[in-house]
């Protein structure tokens, strides 16, 4: 019994001599003539054209014994075909193909014979035959490769019936060690009784290989070794994206016809059929495809006795296809050992030089055309070939020869191929022209950023580069240097993770490069280059290179950096960003580094939150998630509490393309547990900045992804970090981190603040007392709020002092690899903008350019570029290439000039002339290629770019405002060129060539329709002539894409000037401030024209007409305070046009209202003119003094002669909103909202167009709702007809439940858009202020959410304090007791604006002071003091400090203050940094160590009224400082109706269920399932049911009526009594 893998034919016993006929069974002795066919043709599956090669030969199998066979090929012809061909994957008759000659050479190899050995199932071939040969001898072979049971496995064995069976077995064919599924049906020989003839059909299960031969060259180059994968990888890592989708769908299926019985057979019939498909932009509709069909017949058998070879054999071989050439072809590439491959297979030239330098001249000459081609592209692809395959020796002669005569853009385009060639030979001679200062350092770091790329990198290649880098050329220029380090550490990662067997490597020749020593030297490298940096950007530059290489041998280093605290915070995030190289497969270690550091709230939030990031990218495991998640339900930090539900709630939407299956479960899993706790607020990422969002661009399968994060720290405002993500989806599979940008930013306020001072020249503290001297009252609150600095020594809230210097750090990142980035602080800033921060000047002399300097760039490269290399049953390698060459042409030049007096400027005049040219195209190739034949399909999609600016900017004293001259082309221009067209190809090589041997190429056209478009018309303005011309094959029946891939498409632009056309185009602005208002200088529409012609409309939604009054009172006022009319004028101008456009607007002194004056003009002949009006009243009657918003405008524009639109606009709160707002402030004002915004709007378009038709109207309308049907959460759409559609008006309705189309006189909804997720307003709804709140005189809530006791004195407490700068102090909050006897308190504010506002309570009446003197009630309005309800609350709010409290004249007070304030607040109200735990910093700037130490540092002891006998018994008392945990008390649960309410339902729960009595909350939560019964909103036992529940005291209704729904909640299992 033989081995398993055996060839099949083989495995049967051959018979001996006496057997059956040799006709029945195989036989020694006897000759087996067999007729071979094959077939390969290759389209696109929608097309009919393909390119296909035919082959034929006699083959002969010649048994010398039972265990040797002679095989031998004769009579071999080629064919070609390349137009309409039908049933691609059926045999078609040779004739019908254009007979292709072999040349001698291939053909001498073809004849050549080899023999298969019976007893291992291995082919020996003779020592002159070539690889291409013996891989179609193996084809030959694979077409006879079958077998009738698994003699190894009875157990596979599957009885069919009693006429068939089916088995499976691991087999070798000529595609890999696969799975192989039989199925075999027996058919009785009428001759022969006792023989059978077996049909047999198998397939191959590629999901199953041991091995399969194939390349891939993509980013870097890997292939899918799937025994190693089995064996070495868990099954997670098993499942990630780059393993799951093969690049190329193959299929094979296998028929034959056997005689014989099980033991002793011969194979009569044998057929191979296989397609091999790879997806395009829509796999569903369109991909690339070859079919492969061949089959073997026998024709004859006679006896025969063959002599054995004596010919020079090589070693024995398997039938799996031998890519021997593939691995030569690297080992040259990444070597540049010539002795290693000969690229001279095909002998169409002695040298390489000829066919680069002719095509090298072809690109040249097309890139100095005025317009740029397809081929200009496509020459660059060529001459990057052609480089590839270019010996030591040739390049150099291309150097002497080519580059040393040639002008500037033969030199950068030559440079260019070079270094996109990247083998070894290119790289040599490019570092040589670097180190010899042949190039620009700037062109020199262009062509070494091309190096990230490359697909194979070697020991040697890496270490030439490190010679370069140690020369004098890279290390001068630091741009240079950065550059070369950067893509060093790229280049080594290429090198090394190549090594992983599970993403990888396959072959043996790639496994050298980077062993285990070598990797750990590396490593040991760059940690060393990371230690010897001294300043910050020589350490972030280190940090990044390790972050490039990304070897494992880093990890522990860069856990120890992270984790140092004393090592700068930026460089520290640097090294946790490092990490995003090993997070795959190495996602354990990851999570081991970067969890403690997540779940350290020690740490500075930015820190955690790009340890979060890295951590959820890593594949996390669900132990991780499952800390993550309990660590979110106790998270005090706001900023990193949002970014990391916001981020885990994003990654769950796109989790089916980047994790695999079981990962994407987990996520889901944690998606349920943030659904089901209550504490976790899904909006905070919105509140307060820090997100991460998705937004996919979807083409079916396709799509690009944009993520953004934002990182906030505590300390500032400005994000600390900022990052954009670019993924893309190709295959179905998401490729992350494809192009990657952002910035981290460390102390940005503090430079901003620097120079901003510098800048104004005064201090803002001078401008302040300045304005205030013209006070009647002499009052420096000010400068009480500067003393209290010094006297209770305070320290202003700036970051720790090793962090006091701002940077600002940009990078760009492609693939996970930096490319570059720009670290800015103050020693690295140029010393003009040093100048500028320092003395607030700007010294123009050093951007002055006196002589025109040259703008000249020329750059070229492959902006993507993968191969996919698979074996065909053909026995030729089916190649997919995808370039995207790019070709940028820049030619001109730039001037700028200055007039000046002594030392002061002017004038500036800046002069730009360039012609910009860019040519792209993207080549998809999928070719079969040998020595024999080329034949393929391919995609090209081109483009264009070119537009020649010549323009003069002027800015002058003293406004400075531009005048910009652009001068028209004289010439015919081609601004934009679009192509696309898939052809088929065919190419037989030349003997001799000295240029790129081209295929012969056949547009391939599926559909016939074509359709034009044309337009030829004159641009009135500036005469130009337009010339547009387009032409496409559409798909009538199909809404895909297929146009795109059916046919020559071609867009393109053209202008051309004219005898009318215009020299120059003139942009002008102006600008004019008018310090008083004058009507005449613009107009302002009657009052009654603001509330428009359909009022009723418009206030559909106001129940209270005194709304309408307080609106209407509001408005007048403040249109009787105009003053300063603001007029921006731009203006454009021909030598025969003038347009322009006046804009006038004006407020009043609260912007309580404004009017916007608008009229363009185009040469009298044309005009727009429009009026708008847009008021913001706040009013305080309707919801018992609390403000309320509301919106009203009006917009009437007016255009050509009789053409008029009026929009009228009017929003307000929600009426529901108001009602329960003025229930709350008679009882509970200090919980009454701060502000309750519009959120309820209505607009009202009246269109007054003289040529509008019903039908216009309609199409108007159509637009209208497909537009509204696109808004997020919205559906639902209602078609109108014709006839029902009114004319000219249309009201929309739009608040957070519905948006509502209606018609004025209709009486009726169109259309009507649900919300099923969020309101329009909530996606725009900002963040509010924050607060902090005192109950009962002693329990306070702090900014940032923290509970704790805190016994108030008769002396006064510093609740709050703006304390980021002591110079520039904008508010103050101090807090006192009356008396030591009550609990009643006295507030006192402080502001910038020099007030002094005191409030307390006496005679059970509040006493209001401003400085110093008491108010009475008619003054309060004046100082924005405010009633709340019929309570004894009032609100201040001092709108300069953006700061104000609400007192309700006892023991109840509210602070507020605006979000500014971030990181700069102090006081016994908090810190006000978005993390709960450093609330406690003390007056010094340090946590404090107990709450009685926390207040005595905010006590002020300098007033007189403070008693010492008071802060004596403060300072002694052991009691009334209590924590959060201390202030809780547990009370017993009560039952309770529950009610859920939505837009349309309210729901009522059947049963009672466990709730927490009026003042507690639930201190412990368990979950249940309840039963609801669910009514219409609109049903009135629905509205009677919620009266009841509400008079009801005790909360509890009878509900009748069978449950319709069920609904897992959670209700508290323990309830605790809180100050708030």
């Amino acid at each position: 019994m033989l081995t398993k893998g055996t060839i099949a034919l083989f495995c049967a016993f051959v018979a001996v001599v006496g057997a059956s006929s040799p006709w029945k069974a195989f036989r020694s002795g006897h000759e087996y003539s067999y007729e071979f066919d094959s077939q390969l043709a290759s389209s696109l599956t929608n097309g009919e054209q393909f390119s296909a090669t035919r082959m034929r030969a006699i083959v002969k199998l010649n048994f010398l014994s039972d265990k040797n066979v002679l095989v031998q090929i004769e009579r071999p012809q080629l064919g070609q075909w390349n137009d309409h061909f039908a049933e691609p994957s059926e045999m078609h008759k040779f004739d019908k193909f254009q007979r292709v000659e072999i040349k001698e050479r291939n053909l001498e190899k073809l004849s050549l014979p080899f023999m298969m050995r019976l007893t291992n199932g291995k082919l020996q071939f003779s020592a002159d035959d070539s690889v291409e040969s013996e891989n179609i001898k193996r084809a030959i072979v694979n077409t006879l490769q079958v077998q009738l049971e698994n003699s190894l496995d009875e157990s596979n064995k599957t009885p069919k019936s009693a006429s068939g069976y089916a088995f499976r077995l691991n087999e070798t064919t000529i595609e890999g060690d696969c799975e192989s599924l039989y199925d075999v049906i027996i058919v009785k020989d009428s001759q022969e009784a006792e023989s059978n003839v077996y049909n047999v059909t198998k397939s191959i299960n590629f999901a199953n290989c041991r091995q399969r031969p194939e390349f891939r060259y993509n980013y870097q180059r890997y292939s899918e070794p799937m025994k190693l994968m089995a064996n070495q990888m868990d099954s997670e890592a098993s499942q990630m994206p780059a393993q799951q989708n093969n690049a190329i769908n193959v299929r094979s299926n296998y028929e034959f016809t056997v005689a014989g019985d099980k033991r002793q057979f011969i194979i009569q019939y044998g057929k191979v059929q296989s397609s091999y498909m790879y997806e395009l932009l829509d796999s569903k509709h369109v991909s690339m495809v070859t079919y492969v069909v061949s089959q073997m017949v026998l024709k004859n058998v006679e006896p025969k006795t063959a002599q054995p070879l004596t010919i020079p054999m090589k070693p024995e071989q398997t039938l799996v296809y031998n890519d021997e050439y593939s691995i030569a072809r690297e080992r040259f590439i990444a070597e540049g050992d010539e002795s290693l491959f000969n690229f001279r297979q095909n002998s169409m030239t002695e040298t390489m030089v000829t066919p680069i330098k002719n095509t090298l001249t072809r690109l040249a000459e097309a890139a100095r055309a005025n317009q740029l081609d397809e081929h200009v592209a496509r020459y660059f692809s060529q001459l990057v070939q052609l480089l590839r395959r270019s010996r030591k020796t040739e390049l150099a002669n291309v150097h002497d020869d080519l580059y040393a005569e040639g002008d500037q853009l033969t030199k950068d385009l030559l440079v260019d191929a070079i270094a996109t060639a990247g083998t070894k030979n290119s790289l040599d001679l490019l570092f040589q022209m670097i180190a010899k200062k042949e190039l620009t350092t700037s062109k020199a770091a262009s062509a070494v950023s091309k190096l990230v790329n490359l697909p194979l990198v070697s020991n040697d290649m890496l270490n030439a580069f490190e010679k370069l880098m140690k020369t004098s050329a890279v290390t001068s220029n630091a741009h240079l240097h950065r550059t070369c380090k950067l893509v060093y550490g790229g280049m080594i990662s290429a090198m090394c993770r190549a090594e992983n067997p599970a993403t990888d490597a396959d072959k043996w020749v790639q496994k050298k490069y980077c062993p285990a020593s070598v990797a750990a030297e590396l490593a040991e490298k760059l940690i060393k280059d990371f230690k010897k940096a001294s300043t910050r950007a020589e350490k972030v530059l280190a940090i990044k290179v390790i972050g490039n290489a990304g070897l494992e041998g880093c990890q522990k280093y860069l856990q120890t950096v992270i984790n140092d605290w004393n090592v700068e915070k930026i460089i520290r995030i640097q090294a946790i960003d490092a990490l995003r190289l090993m997070r795959s497969p190495n996602s354990n270690a990851i999570a081991n580094i970067l969890l403690p550091v997540y779940l350290n709230n020690a740490e500075y939030p930015e820190i955690r939150m790009n340890a979060f990031y890295q951590l959820i990218k890593a594949y996390p495991t669900q132990a991780v998630l499952d800390a993550v998640m309990a660590s979110l339900t106790s998270e005090q930090n706001a900023h990193v509490k949002a970014f990391a539900i916001k981020m885990i709630d994003e990654v769950i939407t796109e989790s089916k393309f980047m994790y695999p299956a079981t990962v994407a479960e987990k996520f889901q899993s944690i998606k349920k547990q943030l659904n089901m706790n209550n504490d976790l607020d899904m909006n905070a990422a919105s509140t307060f900045f820090s997100m991460l969002s998705t937004t996919p661009l979807n083409l079916r399968e396709i799509a690009a992804q944009l993520q953004t994060a934002m990182v906030f720290g505590n300390e500032s405002r400005l994000p600390s970090e900022f990052m954009a993500t670019i993924n893309t989806l190709t295959q179905g599979r998401l490729q992350s981190d494809a192009w990657q940008f952002g910035f981290h930013a460390q102390d940005l306020e503090q430079l901003l603040q620097k120079v901003s001072s510098v800048l104004n020249g005064k201090s803002i503290d001078d401008l302040i007392v300045r304005e205030q001297r013209s006070s009647a009252f002499e009052v420096d609150a000010l400068g009480m709020m500067k003393s209290l600095f010094k006297k209770m020594q305070i320290v202003a809230r700036r970051t720790f002092s090793h962090e006091a210097t701002p940077v600002l750090l940009f990078y760009s990142r492609w693939h996970g690899i930096d490319l570059s980035f720009c670290l800015t602080d103050e020693e690295s800033l140029p010393s003009m903008f040093q100048n500028v921060a320092i003395n607030g000047k700007f010294d123009v002399s050093m951007i002055e350019i006196a002589v025109p300097m040259s703008l000249a760039s020329h750059s070229a490269g492959f902006f993507t570029e993968s191969v996919v290399k698979v074996p065909t049953t053909f026995g030729v390698p089916l190649i997919v290439r995808t370039q995207i060459p790019t070709v940028s042409i820049v030619s001109g030049n730039m001037n700028v000039k200055f007039d000046s007096s002594e030392t002061h400027i002017k004038k500036a005049i800046i002069s730009v002339k360039t012609l910009p040219k860019v040519a792209i195209t993207v080549i998809t190739k999928m070719n079969a290629i040998s020595r024999f034949f080329v034949s393929g399909v391919q995609n090209l999609y081109s483009a264009q770019l070119g537009l020649p600016t010549d323009l003069k900017v002027t800015v002058a004293a003293p406004y400075w405002l531009p005048v910009v001259e652009i001068a028209l082309p004289e010439a015919e221009i081609r601004p934009i060129h679009f192509q696309s067209r898939p052809v088929t190809f065919t190419l037989v090589w030349p003997e001799k060539s000295n240029i790129y041997v081209e295929a012969v190429e056949k547009t391939l056209i599926v559909n016939d329709e074509l359709q034009t478009s044309k337009v030829r018309t004159i641009e009135p303005f500036t005469g130009l002539r337009v010339n547009y011309d387009a032409h496409y094959h559409p798909n009538a029946e199909s809404d895909n894409y297929d146009w795109l891939l059916s046919g020559e498409n071609s867009l393109e632009l053209w202008l051309q000037s004219t005898a009318h056309t215009s020299k120059t185009l003139k942009f002008a602005l102006e600008s004019v401030v008018k310090s008083t208002f004058s009507e005449s200088a613009i107009n302002v529409p009657e009052f009654d024209e603001l509330f428009g012609r359909y009022q009723k409309d418009l206030f559909a939604a106001v129940t209270d007409n005194e709304e309408l009054i307080q609106i209407k009172s509001e408005v007048r006022n403040a249109m009787q305070k105009m003053s300063k009319i603001s007029q921006i004028v731009f203006k454009a101008s021909t030598s025969s046009n003038v347009a322009s456009l006046d804009l006038k607007y004006v407020c009043d002194a609260k912007n309580v209202l404004c009017v916007i004056n608008a009229d363009a003009n185009v040469n009298e002949d044309w005009k727009y003119r429009s009026i708008i009006q847009f008021a913001r009243p706040i009013l305080r009657s309707l919801a018992g003094g609390v403000p309320t918003e509301h919106f009203l405008a009006t917009m009437e524009s007016g255009f050509g002669k009789q053409n008029n639109v009026v929009f009228s606009f009017y929003g307000r709160p929600m009426e529901a909103e108001i009602k329960k707002t003025r229930e709350l402030v008679d009882f509970e004002s200090m919980k009454a909202p701060k502000l309750i915004p519009a959120k309820d709007f209505s607009l009202i378009t009246e269109v007054k167009k003289a040529d509008l038709t019903n039908q216009s109207w309609k199409k108007m309308m159509e637009r209208l709702f497909n537009v509204a049907s696109m808004l997020p959460g919205f559906d639902g759409y209602n078609a109108m007809t014709e006839e029902e559609m009114p004319m000219k008006v249309v009201a929309l309705r739009l608040n957070p439940s519905n948006f509502s189309i209606q018609f004025p006189g209709q009486g009726e909804t169109r259309l009507q858009l649900t919300s099923a997720k969020q309101s329009l307003y909530d996606l725009l709804e900002t963040a509010p202020n924050a607060e902090c709140a005192i109950r009962k005189g002693t329990f306070i809530k702090s900014f940032d959410g923290s509970n704790y006791k805190i016994p108030l004195t008769t002396c006064y407490t510093i609740l709050a304090q703006d304390c980021g700068n002591p110079e520039e102090p904008r508010y103050s909050f101090m807090v006192k007791k009356m008396r030591n006897d009550q609990e009643h308190l006295k507030v006192k504010m402080l502001t910038s604006s020099n007030h002094i506002y005191e409030m307390y309570q006496e005679s059970g009446k509040m006493v209001v002071k401003v400085d110093g003197f008491i108010l009475r009630e008619s003054e309060y309005a004046k100082y924005n003091i405010n009633k709340i309800g019929n309570s004894q609350t009032y609100e201040l709010h001092c709108a300069y400090a953006n700061a104000g409290f609400r007192f309700n004249g006892e023991a109840d007070l509210t602070l507020m203050i605006g979000e500014e304030y971030v990181g700069k607040q102090c006081g016994v109200c908090g810190h006000y940094n978005m993390d709960a735990s450093d609330d406690l910093r003390d007056n010094a700037n340090e946590q404090a160590s107990n709450l009685k130490e926390f207040h005595a540092s905010y006590l002020y002891r300098g007033d007189e009224s403070c008693d010492p006998a008071a802060i004596n018994a403060m300072e002694t008392a052991e009691y009334g400082y209590e924590s959060e945990q201390l202030e809780s008390v547990e009370t017993d649960l009560i039952q309770k109706t529950m009610t859920i309410e939505t837009h349309s339902k309210v729901c009522f729960s059947k049963r009672t269920v466990p709730a927490c009595p009026k003042g507690t909350k639930a201190g412990a939560t368990v979950p249940r399932k309840v039963e609801f019964v669910c009514r219409p909103r609109s049903d009135y036992e629905a509205r009677k049911m919620l009266r009841q529940l509400k008079r009801n005291a005790d909360g509890i209704i009878r509900v009748e009526g069978n449950s319709n729904h069920a609904k897992a909640v959670k209700v508290p299992s323990m309830c605790e009594v809180l100050a708030f």
